[in-house]
């Protein structure tokens, strides 16, 4: 795979997983996207700093 697709592939795991915060907790996002609990948070955590400086 190139490096052009991994960076949608990730860019796009990320935008869901933002969208996903949103709505149930971050517990359950990284059950449903097998992800590690501090990637989850990290994703978390700059979307908080973009909404709220």
């Amino acid at each position: 795979m190139s490096n052009s697709v991994q960076r949608r592939l990730t860019i796009a795991s990320q935008f869901w997983t933002d969208q996903t915060l949103n709505r149930p907790g971050a517990i359950h996002v990284a059950q449903l996207t097998d992800l590690h609990w501090h990637t989850i948070k990290a994703i978390d955590h700059q979307r908080l700093q973009r909404q709220h400086g």
